[in-house]
């Protein structure tokens, strides 16, 4: 899938993709643009895995030159309402804490900071550990 190489810093490879869908734990919701001549062109992605009552978001892409649109929010929205309607009590993610972006959009999902990890990622940045509780 083209989109994961185009929208992520670290991307998932198409194989990887295509092995979390075929997991019964994960979880996933995908945007297409159907305007295009060529047929579906995927523009943004979500991947998340249920591990009890618990989701982890794992993947959150969008296209670049449909970001800002609300593509990663409603696709998001999605798969939280529909997994808080399956029973879980909590999402979690991590992202670069210099990912000012991304961190505005889980803060407008209410999404918190719960932890850090120095150093995290490859080009130094550090993690975020962000919890969403459904109480």
């Amino acid at each position: 899938m083209a989109l994961a190489e185009t929208v992520m810093a670290h991307p998932w490879t198409p194989v990887q993709i295509a092995r979390a869908l075929e997991s019964p734990t994960f979880r996933a919701r995908l945007a297409l643009d159907g305007r295009v001549e060529t047929g579906p062109v995927p523009i943004g992605i979500v991947l998340g895995r249920r591990v009890v009552d618990l989701l982890e978001l794992d993947l959150v892409g969008v296209d670049p030159s449909r970001r800002r649109g609300g593509v990663a929010r409603a696709l998001l929205r999605s798969l939280l309402a529909s997994e808080r309607a399956a029973g879980i009590a909590e999402a979690r993610l991590e992202l670069g804490a210099s990912n000012g972006p991304a961190m505005a959009l889980y803060e407008g999902l209410d999404f918190v900071v719960v932890g850090r990890r120095s150093r995290y990622y490859p080009d130094g940045d550090d993690a975020l550990l962000l919890t969403k509780a459904f109480a």
